[in-house]
């Protein structure tokens, strides 16, 4: 029998920037869906001041369920404020909205969020590896062999858009190399603002296990892109027999007029012994 888990992605929130109606309707809509587990991957605040981390930890308190996994983003980290940033630069995350990593499991989906900001290089940011083989090799423990491993990260491995190639994680094909190696399904992400489903075959051929790219628009920020109005992902995780396994990714898109987030396409992806691939 195939069981499911239902995985809800918000990213770049930037509390400061924050457009009323669409946070609002942000919070009706993860009511409407009822995940198992929310993830924010990162850009919580504007300008990582206090004022924005208390108004985020309010509407994160408002979102269904006790299953939230939240991680920082470059903007969450003290720019102008520079003893802090370097003495201090997750102080006010830490303080307001707790590890700025974690994991969360049920019996066939696992995620691990983590921290991949670099407080001396600005936007740019890197996956941690011996941090992260030890959270992804206890993550696979608890859910066997054939369950999905989703991480999250905050710089994404590829981008949409050419002029935010230099965005991407420092360590990318380094990465590409482990999350493969661990058995990673699919790598969800933010920081450009811009959406992108897809594996990695294109991007990383070498690799011997392709895995699913999932990179967030802005949630609720005014801060959006020409082109990539304020959405965010759901994702319906289903488990088959064996290797065999769907990852259902629907985009909800907000709409202006209505004030509401509307579901849009679903993509899906789909995985057996080789590793993922689009439905075609």
């Amino acid at each position: 029998m195939n069981a499911s888990t239902t995985v809800l992605h918000f990213s770049d929130l930037h509390f400061g920037t924050e457009i009323v109606a669409a946070r609002d309707a942000a919070l009706l809509a993860a009511r409407r869906i009822q995940p198992d587990v929310i993830v924010v991957s990162g850009d919580i605040t504007q300008r990582a001041r206090q004022r924005e981390y208390l108004a985020a930890k309010t509407f994160l308190d408002l979102l269904p369920g006790r299953a939230k996994l939240v991680i920082p983003g470059n903007h969450d980290i003290p720019l102008l404020n520079l003893p802090a940033r370097v003495l201090r630069p997750y102080a006010g995350y830490v303080r307001t909205l707790g590890a700025p990593e974690g994991v969360w499991n049920d019996r066939m989906t696992a995620v691990v969020a983590l921290n991949t900001t670099t407080p001396f290089r600005h936007t740019r940011g890197r996956v941690p590896v011996p941090a992260f083989r030890a959270m992804a090799e206890q993550a696979r423990k608890r859910i066997g062999p054939d369950g999905v491993l989703i991480a999250v990260i905050h710089q994404p491995f590829v981008t949409a858009q050419p002029e935010d190639a230099d965005e991407v994680l420092m360590n990318a094909p380094e990465a590409a190399r482990l999350f493969a190696e661990l058995g990673v399904d699919a790598a969800l992400s933010g920081h450009v603002h811009y959406p992108l489903l897809r594996t990695t075959l294109a991007d990383f051929p070498e690799l011997p296990r392709p895995f699913v790219l999932c990179g967030a628009g802005t949630t609720f920020s005014h801060r959006v892109r020409q082109g990539a109005p304020n959405s965010f992902h759901a994702m319906r995780v289903v488990r088959g027999e064996g290797a065999v396994a769907r990852i259902e990714v629907t985009a909800h898109v907000y709409d202006t007029g209505g004030r509401r987030f509307a579901a849009g396409e679903t993509q899906v992806f789909v995985r057996d012994a080789g590793g993922w691939q689009a439905d075609r």
